[in-house]
């Protein structure tokens, strides 16, 4: 095996990456991407594609891969009596999630390495205001990818984009992308991640970035989130589009951005409730 895998899932999802890779990197294939048909998710009777104990993770990793890879010919070759109730769940979640990010999915294109040569990769879908990049490793080791404005955008929207982790958890990017300034994102092995980015200048309320967030509640004006921070990593945060935060609020007492981020930069590992109201 060219690029070997425990789960039986993520050998598939590499292949399938793989042959597309080969179709429409290598070969040049003028055909549009969102036309093709992979055989869609499988996991039957017949089939049981993932295995007989397939984490949940890996269940979402892939359909998480299919629907963003931007085909448009969608399968489900399923049993329903094999599903948990999760994956029902999460299948019905990702669905709904493609169905509203449509019109953005069709523009696909294929971005970063071979698959096959364990390099990183992904599928950019470029729209006019919000753009969609969902990225892989294909291997056990952790690695980077690192993209430029021009690596993704045939016509870029604006200079500077931030960066909004939606997939495996949510997180703003504290460095946004522009044109000088290339980003880098680390993947775990196996690790797929899916990335929103917003033109800086759209912005039009405050977003918490460099920490891991839960939406709580949101309101007109206001959204509480749950704030984890990783024991393991050197957290920092930060704010896109700081003019919009008029109050910011840490376990009901009220403090400022610049305490905020003292609070998180001393390595102090909590989870946190804060409200930021927006202009």
């Amino acid at each position: 095996e060219d690029v070997p895998a425990y789960s039986e899932r993520d050998k598939a999802i590499t292949f399938r990456d793989y042959t597309l890779y080969k179709d429409f990197v290598r070969d040049v294939l003028q055909f549009p991407l969102a036309n093709v048909m992979t055989h869609g998710i499988i996991k039957g009777k017949l089939n049981m594609l993932g295995g007989e104990n397939e984490t949940l993770r890996n269940w979402q990793d892939n359909a998480v891969m299919y629907f963003s890879r931007g085909v448009m010919m969608w399968e489900l070759y399923l049993s329903p009596e094999v599903l948990t109730d999760a994956e029902w769940d999460f299948l019905a979640a990702m669905m709904e999630w493609a169905y509203h990010y449509e019109e953005i999915l069709l523009n696909t294109r294929f971005v970063g390495g071979n698959p096959y040569r364990k390099k990183t990769y992904g599928y950019f879908h470029e729209g006019k205001e919000t753009s969609l990049l969902i990225i892989r490793n294909p291997f056990v080791a952790p690695q980077t990818i690192t993209f430029t404005m021009t690596d993704l955008f045939l016509v870029a929207q604006d200079n500077s984009y931030v960066i909004e982790e939606l997939y495996p958890c949510k997180i703003i990017h504290r460095d946004p992308l522009t044109f000088s300034r290339p980003v880098t994102i680390p993947l775990q092995g196996y690790e797929v991640k899916v990335l929103r980015l917003l033109p800086s200048k759209a912005l039009k309320y405050a977003l918490p970035a460099g920490i891991h967030l839960q939406p709580i509640e949101r309101k007109k004006n206001e959204v509480t989130y749950r704030v984890f921070t990783n024991p393991l990593e050197e957290s920092c945060a930060d704010f896109a589009g700081e003019a919009w935060l008029t109050s910011l609020r840490l376990n009901n007492r009220k403090i400022k951005a610049d305490e905020f981020r003292r609070l998180i930069c001393k390595g102090n590992k909590f989870n946190r409730t804060y409200t930021e109201y927006r202009f």
